[in-house]
């Protein structure tokens, strides 16, 4: 399992309780320990991503082009930050000479890290659990509510109290056998940049599409077969075209439903370009309580269980490496204004961002980080959820005043990096939260059973597609150009979400997007129709009638939890056939992956 975890502490049993906690649950990892510290790294595959180089113990979590390149360094020069982005992960620096640890966040920040301090230890670790299980430390509950609500936490919080999470692109120094620590931040995303960086459209599409090759044949190194998780999407579909781009042979994996209009997308991209397609449909059996459970000893998040289970059935058909296209929501301007608006202001944003200016100088700039959150990151009051006691969300506090804190200090520090346009705060924020937590804990679900790799978080790449102005991207307009120029007969398939080929026009594909919306809405209702609601790959319809629902609520330990609302609202669900189960899918997973931080 990869990770890295460290402790600084005269308290030697404390120390070795967290050794021992990793190796429960890790398995095989690698450690060193001296006067005061103990510091380990689990593996990447077979391989153990610690090397002592130059008087410096150095840990990686990362993946296997992380340990590549930790296997060819030789010197540790270079400026903060430098390391995690070389070895696209995240990183400690033990340097024994000076007695300095340093953590380097790589500046994506899809794979997490925490640490936590007081005048007796410092910790560090990729787990979180291990805080709990050793220190003791209760929730916050400001964090453990936007998590319930998003999938994430906002800024450096944790669902545990003093537990801080590293955030992207910072550097953490701590000096051994003291309380000083320093941060730096080196996060060079989405800050104005000269240089190579293009401006104009046509060399944002050679730019882009250089960079995704040069990552993609990066990522995969001596393997020639690697596996990549397809959708009808553009993320997975720009993916595909850059690993056939390098020369290999690739096979696809898919979960879903298997009569949907999507699967037969993906079944028909798979033959195409002539690779091999394993289809998975999503049942019963990632619910079991006993099996969420001994995923979550691994992985510590089990949001996405369909994503667990394509692991370990990619396992056992002796899968080598397998990629996903998370962040390729960057390169397609996924993640603007319009993603963090609801209702009618959305549907305005939409029509603005469609028909609106397509060059950067008629783009909001932005006086205050209050702004926005007033504007665009701060809906209607958060309320209590049906889920939760009423005892426990009274005790909880100023829930509200303490979310508006921390987006204020997120954008601030944004606005401080030279981030001062409206649809780029909005970008940044959405992505270091929902794209760096919630959606990058899909493929990080596998990392127990698989080595993954994500290509797009190259920080090259990824620099050039968070520089490109949003206007350039939105609706996924560049991508369109990219594989329209480089990869025609993809471009020529249609897309599962705007039902039209990929080549077409952006306002077409939305219109088509508005309709399939429609279709969907109205087969959902119209038996005679129900058709129309199979476009997705989305399919839980097994919880209508399941009894493995009812057994996931009933292993809920944590006194917060409603059960009894829980059970009402999954029997309200059940009995109107016009409800999508997906939602409380989703909800129901957040609240086990909480429970099962604090279980005892």
């Amino acid at each position: 399992m990869p990770g890295v975890y460290g402790i600084q502490s005269d308290d030697l049993a404390l120390r070795n309780r967290v050794k021992d906690f990793f190796v429960r649950h890790w398995g095989e990892h690698e450690s060193a320990s001296d006067a005061g510290w103990t510091i380990g790294a689990g593996s990447v595959g077979a391989e153990i991503c610690l090397r002592f180089v130059g008087g410096s113990w150095v840990g990686c979590d990362g993946e296997p082009i992380s340990l590549r390149r930790l296997s060819s360094l030789n010197s540790l020069k270079g400026s903060d930050g430098d390391l995690a982005a070389f070895l696209r992960g995240n990183v400690f620096v033990l340097d024994q000479t000076t007695d300095e640890l340093r953590l380097e966040c790589h500046e994506s920040g899809y794979l997490p890290l925490f640490w936590f301090a007081d005048q007796d230890q410092f910790v560090f670790a990729s787990s979180l659990r291990v805080f709990r299980e050793v220190l003791n430390l209760e929730p916050d509950p400001t964090a453990v509510v936007t998590f319930l609500r998003n999938g994430f936490t906002i800024g450096d919080s944790s669902p545990l109290a003093g537990v801080h999470r590293v955030l992207p692109g910072q550097v953490l120094r701590h000096r051994i056998g003291s309380t000083q620590l320093t941060s730096v931040p080196t996060s060079r995303l989405w800050a104005p940049i000269s240089g190579r960086y293009p401006i104009s459209e046509r060399d944002s599409v050679n730019a882009v599409w250089s960079d995704l090759v040069a990552a993609v044949d990066a990522s995969y190194g001596p393997e020639k077969s690697p596996t990549l998780m397809l959708s009808g999407g553009w993320d997975s579909r720009t993916l595909l075209a850059a690993t056939l781009e390098t020369g290999r042979a690739p096979r696809a994996f898919v979960h879903g439903d298997p009569n949907s209009r999507e699967i037969a997308l993906v079944q028909q991209i798979a033959g195409h370009v002539g690779i091999d397609l394993i289809v998975e449909s999503i049942g019963p059996q990632c619910m079991d309580p006993d099996w969420l459970n001994s995923r979550f000893d691994r992985v510590e998040n089990v949001v996405f269980p369909h994503w667990h289970r394509g692991a370990e059935i990619l396992a056992a058909r002796g899968s080598g490496t397998v990629a996903s296209g998370i962040f390729g929501e960057v390169l397609g301007g996924h993640y603007g204004p319009s993603m963090a608006l609801q209702g009618w202001r959305k549907i305005f944003a939409v029509g603005r961002e469609l028909v609106g200016t397509r060059n950067a100088e008629g783009v909001d700039r932005v006086v205050s980080s209050a702004e926005v959150v007033d504007r665009m990151l701060h809906p209607s009051p958060i309320s209590r959820s049906y889920y939760l006691q009423s005892d426990w969300w009274d005790a909880a506090g100023p829930v509200n005043e303490k979310i508006r804190e921390s987006k204020e200090e997120v954008l601030d520090r944004y606005i401080q990096r030279g981030i001062r346009e409206l649809p780029t705060l909005v970008e940044a924020y959405i992505t270091e939260h929902r794209g760096a937590q919630y959606i990058a804990a899909q493929p990080g679900s596998m990392r127990a059973d698989l080595p993954t790799t994500q290509p797009f978080v190259e920080s090259e790449l990824l620099r050039l597609c968070s520089a490109i102005p949003i206007q350039f991207k939105i609706h996924n307009s560049l991508n369109r150009l990219v594989l329209s120029q480089y990869s025609p007969g993809l471009a020529a398939l249609p897309l599962a979400a705007t039902l039209v080929k990929a080549r077409r026009p952006v306002l077409i594909q939305e219109a088509s997007r508005l309709a399939r919306r429609i279709g969907e809405r109205i087969g959902s209702r119209l038996p005679a129709l129900g058709s129309l609601s199979h476009l997705s790959w989305v399919n839980f319809e097994f919880m209508r009638s399941s009894p493995v629902v009812l057994d996931v609520i009933d292993s809920l330990s944590s006194p917060w939890w409603d059960r009894d609302a829980l059970r009402r609202m999954l029997t309200r669900m059940r009995e109107d056939e016009s409800r999508d189960l997906h939602p409380y899918f989703d909800q129901l997973m957040k609240i086990y992956t909480i429970d099962a931080l604090f279980r005892s």
